[in-house]
């Protein structure tokens, strides 16, 4: 290999153009750069879709419209229904569910560290 303009030269250098591709093969490299770049900002852009959904799927809010809608829907059931203190009833199965929230990531932790570990001591 010989050394032109500070680039070293390989098998497929051009001479005339030291360090690249010859001119007949640029349109083809162009061509999956191009697809590439393409490609690299269809992955960025759904990365940025699967974080979004991410942090809505742990937010706050979504937890509290969850549990204003269980509310209004038990509640309007108890009232069709006609059952006793449809307001106060309507509060146990939002609270189930919003204690749900709070609980179930602790034990999916404890149970993935579990599982982790078990599984880790059986490879070699």
């Amino acid at each position: 290999m010989t050394q032109a303009s500070g680039v070293e030269m390989g098998a497929r250098d051009s001479p005339e153009r030291p360090g690249l591709i010859p001119s007949g093969q640029t349109g083809i490299l162009t061509g999956v750069a191009i697809e590439l770049e393409r490609r690299v900002a269809a992955i960025e852009e759904r990365n940025r879709r699967v974080e979004g959904d991410k942090a809505w799927e742990r937010s706050v809010a979504r937890r509290l419209v969850i549990a204003v809608i269980t509310y209004l829907i038990v509640l309007s059931y108890g009232c069709t229904m006609g059952a006793d203190r449809p307001f106060l009833t309507a509060v146990v199965p939002t609270v189930g569910f919003l204690l749900s929230t709070i609980t179930v990531p602790v034990i999916k932790r404890y149970w993935v560290q579990r599982h982790n570990r078990r599984h880790s001591s059986a490879r070699p």
